[in-house]
């Protein structure tokens, strides 16, 4: 087959790159694969990772008018029944005019990688212009249908995680009832809702750590909320860190958590799980793709600070077995998932 991927916007440090690079790295080992990378990232460290097998093609400008020219040049030259797998909604509807346009035979697929509720970036309806759609969380998979999608265009594969033989162990730091961790963009209102995990740590009697793995545009507001309530015992930050979970399996973690409004499928969660970390999460829509209630974490509900301290005891006094909170997320370990993905593709082929 020949596949063609295509998006922009990437901050060459976040989920969509590394699952992006897991997935074309799998796919370019039997088919001919092409990436096409438009705009700027803070770095393109994350390309190396992809095999030499795929084709890696960035364009960057800040003409709207020679990227467009570039856009409609890249569609015109595919051949038929290329698969060309979009990222960014807004090159949906340009891949679909230029196929009605010029009776191109390509298929146009959607893979959208956050939320698409709570969100102003793009107008949804643009989705509609995709012949089908790789939806990556039971929430994504919703919200087309209720656009009026039919359910025969959308395929819900989720996304992967390698599986690890570590185990991030609980802490042995005696001074705190738990201590959690943190990781991610800092962002202490809007989609993380950073604040409300603060909150909740002092408002709760229980004696709690927070270790901040991330940087982001609030850190300086972060720091000095800290700094106004008086939390530097409770909260440490570390900033932005390559290899986070490295750090946290030498001084060790209890939980992960996580406090999100909304999200597209929350790929921390499942590299905490993936080492045997459980999690306390907000029940945000589609939270329940990962979270097992008291198998591999428990949640509260969003915007409640007295259910999430409630939460912070329960979470204390479950005794979760890593092992099992590995083996709660087998169905998105990579080989399961590549396996599906493989499937999907093919029959969306031959369709």
């Amino acid at each position: 087959m020949d596949i063609v991927f295509i998006g922009t916007n990437y901050s060459g440090k976040g989920g969509t790159e590394n699952v992006l690079t897991q997935v074309i790295k799998h796919l370019s080992l039997k088919n001919n694969v092409a990436f096409y990378k438009l705009g700027e990232s803070s770095t393109d460290e994350w390309l190396k990772a992809i095999d030499d097998k795929a084709k890696v093609i960035k364009y960057a400008t800040n003409n709207k008018i020679k990227e467009l020219i570039f856009i409609c040049k890249v569609f015109l030259t595919l051949k038929d029944n290329t698969l060309v797998i979009s990222t960014s909604p807004n090159f949906i509807k340009i891949a679909y005019l230029i196929k009605k346009c010029f009776k191109k035979k390509y298929k146009v697929i959607s893979y959208i990688h956050f939320s698409l509720k709570n969100q102003d970036l793009f107008n949804k309806d643009v989705l509609k212009y995709a012949d089908f759609h790789l939806a990556i969380s039971s929430s994504i998979c919703k919200s087309l249908i209720e656009m009026g999608i039919p359910k025969s265009k959308i395929f819900l594969i989720f996304n992967p995680i390698s599986h690890k033989q570590d185990i991030i162990s609980s802490s042995n730091n005696t001074k705190y009832d738990l201590s959690l961790a943190y990781v991610g963009r800092v962002y202490l209102e809007g989609q993380k809702n950073l604040v409300e995990a603060i909150k909740g740590i002092e408002k709760s009697k229980l004696n709690i750590h927070l270790d901040i793995l991330g940087s982001g545009p609030d850190v300086n507001s972060l720091k000095e909320y800290i700094k106004d309530n008086k939390l530097e015992e409770k909260i440490t930050l570390f900033g932005w860190v390559k290899n986070p979970w490295s750090i946290l399996k030498n001084k060790g973690i209890d939980g992960l958590i996580l406090t999100s409004r909304f999200e597209g499928l929350p790929m921390v969660l499942l590299e905490a799980m993936s080492y045997g970390v459980p999690c306390i999460v907000s029940d945000f829509e589609g939270f329940d793709d990962v979270l097992k209630p008291k198998v591999n974490g428990v949640y509260y509900k969003l915007n409640n600070i007295d259910d999430l301290e409630n939460k912070f005891y329960i979470f204390r006094n479950t005794s979760f077995d890593p092992i099992i909170v590995k083996d709660s997320i087998n169905l998105f370990y990579s080989n399961v998932f590549f396996s599906r993905l493989d499937q999907v593709l093919r029959n969306i082929y031959l369709s």
